[in-house]
């Protein structure tokens, strides 16, 4: 996946080294070795540990809009990373925030414009935290610069019922 995001531009890490080996007590591994983000912190610690960091306007917006460009640039490239939560986003303690993406060892092409359900998957799992740290008007603000629109559309609204109900199945 890092190889992947490193190929189309999707800010990540940088892959130094990689190995997988045979079967060990019937189970296959593998191991990476990534690049420091110098001065980055994941968006969950953020939220546990520097909760004033989200209460910063200009800094919060900022951030939202970095993360949306970012899973809209993988998601219409056709890729998912199936565990895009907080956790796995590293963002900039900077003026100007950036976002990066982490952890996907589950990550797939998507090869059906059609397969809406691994891009709900992803945007319900960014939705866990942000329901309880953000604001509905910031959670708005990132699904409507995700879709690239300034007003929302019948679908978008049926898009976000479908992602806000994702994770109460």
């Amino acid at each position: 996946s890092l190889l992947w995001f490193q190929q189309h531009a999707v800010p990540t890490c940088r892959l130094v080294a990689m190995g997988q080996g045979g079967r060990w007590s019937g189970q296959s591994w593998g191991v990476i070795v990534t690049e420091e983000i110098a001065q980055t912190i994941d968006l969950r610690r953020i939220y546990l540990d520097s909760p004033e960091k989200l209460r910063n306007r200009s800094w919060r917006l900022d951030i939202l809009k970095a993360l949306a460009l970012v899973v809209t640039s993988m998601h219409r490239q056709g890729y998912i990373h199936n565990d895009l939560q907080w956790r796995n986003v590293l963002v900039t303690i900077e003026a100007a925030p950036k976002a990066f993406l982490i952890d996907c060892p589950s990550g797939r092409r998507i090869y059906l414009l059609g397969n809406r359900r691994g891009i709900v998957r992803d945007l319900a799992f960014l939705d866990k935290i942000a329901k309880i740290a953000l604001s509905r008007a910031d959670r708005l603000r990132f699904y409507k610069t995700y879709m690239g629109v300034d007003r929302l559309r019948e679908r978008d609204k049926k898009e976000i019922r479908r992602i806000l109900s994702f994770l109460k199945r």
